[in-house]
């Protein structure tokens, strides 16, 4: 576990960091005892983000999380009532020309 410091607006933090033998980040937990966890598939690929808000049950914050045929992200979809389909275009030199973001509703 790794101790380190995280600035979010004007205020500093001190975030516990988590990492599996592959230097992985898997977990991150914060001083109000909130954990964000990372799960990845064999070729090191972020599968999944989920958070523990009191340490029982989770909520998903990203899944359906796709990469083409070389490991870019292709798409993911947020794990709240709203979906956010998000399909990232690329130009022929890998980086992202533009983000195509349709939104709906599940319910």
């Amino acid at each position: 576990m790794v101790t380190e410091t995280r600035h979010i607006s004007q205020n500093t933090y001190p975030v516990s960091c988590e990492y599996d033998a592959a230097s992985r980040l898997t977990k991150l937990t914060y001083p109000d005892d909130m954990q964000i966890l990372y799960s990845y598939d064999d070729l090191n690929r972020t599968t999944e983000i989920k958070r523990y808000v009191d340490g029982v049950n989770d909520e998903i914050l990203m899944d359906n999380i796709q990469y083409d045929t070389e490991s870019l992200l292709t798409q993911f979809d947020y794990g709240n009532i709203r979906k956010n389909h998000r399909v990232v275009e690329r130009m022929v030199d890998q980086k992202p020309e533009s983000i195509c973001i349709p939104v709906w509703r599940t319910n």
